[in-house]
C-alpha cells in the first residue's frame, strides 16, 4: 500500500470566525470557536444522506426528540450583522423548526429560522417581525439555505441564489438557549432532516455564500465523504507498479552554466492507480480525491523513503579537463500519477 496525501477542495467550508458549528457528521459536536455542544433530548436519528456516502443527517425530531443548548452569549448579535447558513431535506407540509434561539415564552429579541408547511417557504423572525417569508424549498431535497443581516438588511438564499432581501434592525440580545429540530415553545418539529448548521457573528458576501454552497453540494450526493476543505488527509491505496522514479546518468555531458557535466538526470515514472486496489470501506475517500485531481490539484505520494542514492559517485568534467567525483543528497520527491478507474 502506498500512502496519498491531498488537500482537499471540497466539503465543509469554515471561514474559521464560526460561533457555532453543527451536526457536521456528529450530533452533538460544535466544532466553532465557541466549542459548545449540543445536548440530545430523546433520540435524533443519524443516516447517510445518499446511497453510499459517508455523510450523515439529523432527523427524527419530534417534541421529545430534539437537540439543545445552553446559553451561549456569542449569539447575542444585539442588532448587528450575523450569518446562518445550513443544508436541509424539508420532509412535509408541517412547519419545521431549524434553528431557535428565544425564551422560551414569546418573541421577543428572538431567532427563529424554520421552514412554512403549507407554502415551503423559509421563515426567519427576528424580534417578533417575520423578515423573510420568500423562497420555496422543495420536498425530500437536499438544499442549501441561509439568511444573513448586513447593516440592517436581511437577505435571503436558497442554494447560493438570493430570493429576498428586506430591512430589520430588531434587536435580538438577551440570555437565551437554543434548540434545534424544535422551537423553544415545544412546537413545529422539523420534519425532514438537518445537516451542516454554521452561525457566524458577521455577515457573509454573496461570493462566499455561492463558494460554501459550491464546495459543499459535493457531501450531499452518493458516495460521498466528509471533509473539510483546505483540510489535509491521507489515504492508503494500492498503486499497480511500485515503480520509483528513476536517475539515470545523462547519455551525454550537458552544458551547466558554461561548462561540460555528467550529471544525474531525474525520469519521472507515471503510476496507475486502480480502484479495484482501493480497500472498500476507502472508496468515498478515493471519490474525494479523484474529485480533487480532476480540479488540478498536486498530490504528494511517499514510495516508503527517499530516492537510493547511487553507489558510485557522480564524475563531473570541467572543460578545462579536470575531473571530480561528487555525490549529493536528495529529499523527499513528488511522483506524478495517471489515474485508471475500473
Amino acid at each position: 500500500m502506498t500512502s496519498v496525501t491531498y488537500t482537499a477542495k471540497k466539503g465543509l467550508k469554515l471561514f474559521g470566525n464560526e460561533v457555532g458549528s453543527f451536526l457536521n457528521n456528529s450530533k452533538t459536536s460544535d466544532i466553532s470557536v465557541t466549542e459548545n455542544n449540543l445536548t440530545e433530548f430523546g433520540t435524533v436519528l443519524e443516516s447517510a444522506v445518499d446511497q453510499g456516502s459517508a455523510v450523515f443527517g439529523y432527523s427524527g425530531f419530534s417534541s421529545v426528540n430534539y437537540l439543545s443548548q445552553g446559553i451561549e452569549s456569542a449569539f447575542d448579535f444585539g442588532s448587528g450583522d450575523f450569518s446562518i447558513c445550513c443544508w436541509v431535506k424539508f420532509g412535509s407540509s408541517t412547519t419545521g423548526t431549524i434553528f431557535d434561539r428565544s425564551n422560551g415564552a414569546d418573541d421577543a429579541n428572538r431567532i427563529n429560522f424554520y421552514i412554512q408547511g403549507t407554502t415551503q417557504i423559509l421563515h426567519l423572525i427576528i424580534n417578533g417581525t417575520d423578515v423573510s417569508n420568500v423562497g420555496f424549498i422543495p420536498l425530500n431535497e437536499w438544499t442549501f439555505i441561509c439568511v444573513k443581516r448586513e447593516s440592517s438588511i436581511i437577505s435571503a438564499y436558497i442554494n447560493s441564489n438570493i430570493v429576498n432581501t428586506v430591512a430589520s434592525a430588531s434587536s435580538v440580545s438577551g440570555s437565551f438557549s437554543s434548540r434545534i429540530g424544535l422551537n423553544l415553545l415545544g412546537l413545529s418539529e422539523f420534519n425532514g432532516s438537518l445537516s451542516n448548521i454554521e452561525i457566524l457573528p458577521t455577515t457573509l458576501s454573496d461570493s462566499q455564500i455561492k463558494e460554501k454552497y459550491d464546495s459543499e453540494r459535493e457531501m450531499f450526493k452518493k458516495n460521498s465523504v466528509f471533509t473539510i476543505s483546505g483540510d489535509e488527509y491521507s489515504l492508503d491505496i494500492g498503486i499497480d507498479k511500485d515503480e520509483r522514479t528513476e536517475l539515470v546518468k545523462s547519455k551525454a555531458p550537458v552544458s551547466i552554466g558554461g561548462s561540460q557535466e555528467t550529471v544525474l538526470q531525474r525520469v519521472d515514472v507515471f503510476h496507475e492507480i486502480n480502484i479495484n486496489n482501493v480497500p472498500k470501506n476507502s472508496l468515498p475517500i478515493y471519490r474525494n480525491w479523484l474529485q480533487s485531481v480532476n480540479s488540478g490539484e498536486v498530490f504528494t505520494i511517499d514510495m516508503d523513503g527517499t530516492i537510493a542514492l547511487p553507489e558510485d559517485p557522480v564524475s563531473v568534467i570541467s572543460d578545462g579537463g579536470h575531473s571530480e567525483n561528487r555525490v549529493g543528497t536528495l529529499d523527499l520527491y513528488n511522483i506524478p500519477v495517471k489515474l485508471r478507474e475500473i
